[in-house]
């Protein structure tokens, strides 16, 4: 049965659990859902998919930013 799987199906059959473990847990620890990580099983978009849930979301662990101080203005004399 393996011998009519093209390599590329079989590299995702085989690496894809492999890749869906460590993106589970990273995305748990951020505080997202994650079954986000499913994402990772589809070819190419998936970790795309993944790295932009990641860079361009609020994380929700992450404690709430403190407002930015402006710097004071020089006075001349």
């Amino acid at each position: 049965m393996l011998e009519s799987l093209s390599p590329a199906v079989l590299a995702i059959l085989l690496f894809g659990p492999l890749a869906l473990w460590p993106a589970m847990r990273i995305l748990r620890r951020a505080g997202f859902n994650p079954w986000i990580g499913l994402a990772v099983l589809v070819p190419v978009v998936g970790v795309l998919v993944v790295y932009m849930v990641l860079g361009h979301r609020r994380w929700p662990n992450l404690p709430a930013r403190a407002p930015r101080r402006t710097p004071k203005t020089r006075r001349t004399l």
